[in-house]
């Protein structure tokens, strides 16, 4: 059964070990200026009609080569990826806000975390399906074990919190031990995971608004209106 973030240290919070004092987290980012802007990001985060949050990233080579240690059946698709006029590696790191703060032990908080497992799962699923269909690659991963959930076999395990980090430039913390991801605005009561694929940015987009639920929602979200209108950049340099 799927299950919520066995892997402390891939997101907020986790279920393994023994419950211990909450210990409020405690940034691990420089104090410096103010956050950097998003690795290559192609769509802003932006509520989708299931309550999820995503944006859209291009991978760099740097995480691409993480990757093939992460998915290894995927390797010569992801080393492909944005050369020879194929489409470039997108990413969607998702996010979805919780009452509790998964930092915490307990039973509210582990019934949150599977909870959200569970309706991301459903989602990535539907968007692979429908990527799959048309012949790209897609694949999403298991926030608890930090493997893919499509493809056979098992790699290195992929951080969350270093994914966010990187893509999104959201600040790290330590909170009793474990690294934990903060969003900008829910702080710790969030719940991070991300989806790849190799599908061009349109064709993603159409998929993502028929997981979340309905076609593009007009000027009521700017996320899907901008690729549907084309007016989202079809690449960037992630490497620049």
């Amino acid at each position: 059964a799927l299950r919520g973030m066995a892997d402390a240290s891939a997101a907020p919070g986790g279920r393994s070990g023994p419950p211990g004092p909450a210990t409020p987290p405690r940034s691990t980012a420089r104090p410096a200026r103010a956050r950097r802007r998003p690795r290559a990001q192609l769509l802003p985060p932006v509520a989708l009609a299931n309550a999820i949050e995503a944006s859209v990233h291009q991978c760099s080579r740097a995480l691409i080569e993480e990757l093939k240690l992460v998915i290894p059946p995927a390797s010569s698709v992801l080393a492909s990826a944005g050369r020879d006029g194929k489409p470039p590696l997108l990413a969607v790191p998702t996010a979805q806000r919780t009452e509790a703060d998964l930092t915490e032990w307990g039973d509210r908080a582990a019934k949150e975390k599977d909870d959200c497992l569970e309706r991301f799962a459903a989602w990535a699923r539907c968007v692979c399906d429908q990527l799959l269909a048309l012949g790209h690659w897609a694949d999403f991963i298991d926030p608890c074990s930090g493997h893919p959930m499509l493809a056979e076999g098992r790699g290195a395990v992929f951080s969350e919190v270093d994914c966010f980090a990187s893509m999104l430039r959201y600040p790290v913390a330590d909170a009793g031990g474990c690294r934990i991801v903060l969003h900008p605005a829910w702080g710790s009561r969030f719940y991070p995971a991300t989806m790849f694929t190799t599908a061009p940015l349109r064709v993603l987009v159409r998929a993502v608004a028929v997981a979340a639920g309905g076609e593009p929602a007009g000027d009521k979200d700017p996320w899907l209106l901008a690729a549907a209108e084309g007016t989202a950049p079809d690449h960037q340099d992630p490497d620049a």
